[in-house]
């Protein structure tokens, strides 16, 4: 599973997944962004010149996190300074059910995150801090990311959600294994990760 996920953080192409049954549309699907949307939504932190370059790299980062590695908002603001691994890019989640797993993050991650920390001067068991030195709110995380999707002219509408949904989809259409999938989501049941997972079939061709 390491080795396959690696591989897609790494830009290798991949076979698409063949023979993939989506569930059926009786519910409404969640939606997701394109690649050509993330990237704009994460491009979109650097040109907000007014706030200071720390809170720009910590959202940058909060961006590529929700993305790269298909986090909750809930374990982004949980996240602690010793669950992350830098080293082998892997970051140790206390998910649903504190049942933990291990989720995996790209290159660029890992810079932002060496550059965070770096920069970061507040002394917090937690990784993500306000001015303040309090932990960030899943609230704030919402409303960043809604000024970012409108400084980079998206219409959709873009939550946290959207970004772990749209993390599920891209690995999929890469050609990642479904069960692999689950296990970065933290998902008990398969059938939840067929839900996140339910694209067209025209768009796995």
């Amino acid at each position: 599973v390491t080795i396959v996920v690696k591989k897609f953080f790494e830009f290798h192409k991949m076979d698409h997944l063949k023979d993939v049954k989506t569930p059926k549309r009786a519910k409404s699907l969640p939606k997701s962004l394109n690649e050509d949307e993330v990237k704009r939504l994460i491009r979109a932190v650097d040109t907000d010149t007014r706030q200071r370059k720390f809170t720009r790299t910590r959202d940058k980062l909060i961006l590529s996190l929700l993305y790269s590695s298909g986090l909750r908002v809930s374990e982004v603001v949980s996240l602690k300074v010793n669950d992350i691994d830098l080293k082998d890019r892997t970051i140790r989640i206390r998910g649903k059910g504190n049942k933990d797993r291990i989720v995996l993050f790209d290159q660029k991650t890992k810079k932002l995150l060496k550059e965070y920390l770096h920069e970061r001067s507040q002394e917090s068991e937690y990784l993500f801090l306000n001015r303040f030195g309090n932990p960030l709110t899943p609230r704030y995380i919402q409303i960043t990311i809604k000024k970012y999707a409108i400084k980079a002219g998206i219409k959709k509408k873009v939550t946290p959600h959207i970004l772990r949904h749209s993390f599920a989809t891209h690995l999929l259409k890469n050609g990642v294994d479904i069960r692999a999938i689950q296990q970065l989501l933290g998902h008990s049941n398969l059938s939840t990760t067929q839900i996140y997972t339910s694209v067209d079939m025209g768009t796995l061709k």
